[in-house]
């Protein structure tokens, strides 16, 4: 199977429009076109029409929802999670339909959710035994926090200040930008400015980390 690293980017791009939450559903974004189970450029449309795949994250699990508007002779969903969008692992598994002619809503719930941003995709396999992987869909969480962080002002324009309250060891930040480059990135303790009036408008992610924890916030550049 390719590893379309172009469409993770895609993928991390997507998420700054919904925080923690993920999501995708057949349509297209800013001119790209996107298929969660479907016909995806010559691919071959799936034996199921998928409705929407979403992941949302309450640390330390990651709940996915999908629901389908039809299926025929599907067997089963295998979810498979990745931490980089290129090498995905198998945690679960959860039975088809078969045949159907009405919207079908699933769900899984990974309790072993690591830290960060995560990947996750479905294996969709028919009785006969082939099958076709969904396009992945990405949501970031926060397990652990570390001390206090504050990050402000936000939406920011010039200068943007990183407070840990109360901490006293060396913090590494970065800060990230929607098409998953770090743009910005030093250490500090306790707190730290940064200038931000040359970074272009839109969203952005701020990652924080003392070599255990990591926190994930997200700002606007005005």
């Amino acid at each position: 199977m390719k590893k379309n690293k172009s469409f993770c980017s895609l993928i991390f791009l997507l998420l700054f429009n919904t925080g923690v939450f993920a999501q995708y559903n057949v349509g297209t974004y800013d001119g790209f076109a996107y298929t969660v189970l479907g016909s995806w450029g010559n691919e071959v449309p799936l034996p199921i029409e998928l409705l929407w795949f979403t992941a949302e994250c309450e640390a330390p699990n990651v709940t996915l929802n999908w629901a389908t508007a039809s299926e025929s002779n599907n067997d089963f969903f295998t979810i498979e999670r990745s931490s980089d969008c290129l090498n995905f692992d198998i945690i679960g598994t959860v039975a088809g339909a078969g045949n159907s002619n009405q919207t079908l809503y699933y769900y899984f719930k990974d309790a072993n959710a690591n830290n960060g941003m995560l990947y996750y995709r479905l294996k969709q396999t028919d009785f006969d035994g082939s099958f076709e992987y969904s396009k992945p869909i990405s949501v970031i969480c926060n397990d652990e926090l570390l001390e206090e962080i504050k990050v402000y002002p936000n939406p920011v324009t010039d200068e943007l200040t990183i407070e840990a309250i109360g901490n006293n060891e060396v913090l590494n930040f970065e800060i990230i930008n929607p098409m998953g480059e770090v743009v910005c990135k030093n250490s500090f303790v306790q707190k730290t400015t940064v200038q931000t009036s040359k970074l272009a408008k839109g969203a952005y992610v701020v990652k924080i980390e003392n070599g255990q924890k990591i926190e994930f916030i997200k700002i606007v550049k005005q």
